[in-house]
């Protein structure tokens, strides 16, 4: 993923395998060789502390919850919530 700067995926709530397995992979790949790319998780609907743990950043001695951004409804049509992955 060294040739790519952004990741967006989208409907993160939708649970299933395949979106089990690519959330996985993409872990995977920014705690191993992908330490500059940015992952964006959006959904309307979805847990997003939970998601922000699963993808915490070492820093320091700890790890620290990836930021969340919580677009509110008055902005657009739905509550859209977006985990920054470093």
């Amino acid at each position: 993923m060294l040739e790519y700067t952004h990741v967006i995926l989208d409907e993160v709530h939708e649970r299933d395998q395949d979106m089990d397995f690519l959330l996985l992979v993409v872990r995977k790949l920014l705690h191993t060789n992908s330490r500059s790319v940015k992952v964006i998780l959006m959904s309307a609907t979805f847990e997003v502390e939970k998601f922000a743990k699963y993808f915490s950043s070492p820093v320091g001695n700890k790890l620290v919850p990836a930021p969340i951004i919580d677009i509110p409804k008055k902005t657009c049509l739905m509550l859209v919530f977006i985990i920054f992955v470093r």
